[in-house]
């Protein structure tokens, strides 16, 4: 693989050294071409030994230790601190447990490259599950999450300005945190939400895509750029708590009022309190359509049947349970038209390794 100096892999630590062990196997073996910076706020110091005696990885890296994260203000300073090293014209976020791919990264890059109005470009992103007894879809078998559409149209973000971006992201909250994005512009990004310091990641994500959009269009691609591990994220209970804050708790609607008249006012200085308007009225017609019904979601939590999704994951669980050469097949039969054999292969490798 001939290295490639377009692009910048930024993944902030934290904890977890048995996946970051399994990345740069991994990174090692495909032959990892793009950059790599490791952001790291453990609590332990696994990682840091770890890479102090890595020699010849087959993959170009640098490894930087942070204060520890011990509050989401050391994790937004060490991110404003990590993106000033990047020197490529672009980046992708990432996580240690989870699987970039080069070919779709490669696409991004091209489509980047030939449109310079847009910010960013986010490939399509299916998951997998953790080799585990209680994996909630099957052992090792590949899935479509509904966080990125992977079988579906993506949500346009390519709107002529930025309040029509923001407003069309508003209504469906279409994630684009794992897309390539130009340098600068993730940049500015990050160096806001330092200044803001969200008290939860929730608000977190919705403001770093809202200033990302404000800076430029998002484009979706069908190539598979990403792969996310279903079963392991350490951020997965914030986005319910920040939505229980933003509802119930002033301090957390001052904090989002706070955030959009920077928006607003990033946009727009001279006109920005009707923008702040606009972007408050649909983040707030989004919250009540989604979680109006507070009667029929509480009694979803204790009738876990009334929810589709639980349904399908339960019926699939089950066939795997009974055939689980079946549903393996049936897992890859739905992504195999959208990445290269090889790479499913050498993700199901790693994923069911018992020691990293």
């Amino acid at each position: 693989m001939i290295k490639n100096a377009d692009l910048t892999l930024l993944i902030t630590l934290k904890d977890r050294f048995e996946f970051t062990k399994r990345m740069c196997l991994y990174f090692s073996e495909i032959q990892y071409p793009f950059h790599i910076i490791f952001a790291d706020g453990s609590l332990e110091n696994e990682a840091e030994m770890f890479f102090k005696t890595l020699e010849n990885p087959g993959f170009s890296y640098e490894y930087i230790r942070y204060p520890k994260d011990t509050t989401y203000s050391h994790y937004y300073k060490k991110c404003a601190s990590a993106i000033k090293k990047v020197k490529t014209p672009y980046v992708m976020l990432a996580d240690n447990d989870d699987f970039p791919i080069i070919d779709g990264q490669l696409k991004t890059i091209e489509f980047l490259k030939k449109n310079l109005d847009y910010v960013g470009c986010c490939g399509r992103i299916p998951g997998i599950c953790l080799s585990s007894s209680s994996a909630p879809y099957g052992k090792n078998v590949f899935f479509i999450p509904y966080y990125c559409d992977v079988l579906y149209v993506q949500r346009l973000l390519n709107q002529n300005t930025s309040l029509e971006r923001i407003k069309e992201y508003m209504k469906f909250f279409t994630s684009i945190f794992y897309s390539v994005f130009r340098t600068e512009s993730l940049i500015k990004t990050f160096l806001a939400i330092e200044e803001q310091n969200f008290k939860v990641l929730y608000l977190h994500e919705i403001f770093f895509s809202c200033l990302q959009l404000s800076q430029g269009k998002v484009h979706f691609i069908k190539n598979i750029t990403y792969i996310r591990q279903k079963g392991s994220s350490q951020n997965a209970a914030t986005y319910y708590k920040g939505i229980f804050f933003d509802i119930f708790y002033k301090q957390m609607l001052r904090e989002i009022q706070k955030s959009f008249s920077y928006l607003a006012k990033f946009i727009n200085k001279k006109n920005y309190r009707r923008i702040f308007e606009e972007i408050y009225n649909s983040h707030y017609e989004k919250v009540t359509n989604d979680y109006g019904f507070i009667q029929l979601r509480l009694l979803k939590r204790f009738v876990p049947l009334l929810n589709k999704r639980k349904i399908l994951f339960l019926v699939l669980k089950i066939f795997f349970e009974i055939c689980p050469a079946f549903i393996s097949i049936i897992s890859v039969f739905f992504i195999k038209y959208l990445i290269n054999t090889n790479d499913i292969k050498f993700i199901k490798k790693f994923v069911t390794l018992k020691k990293y």
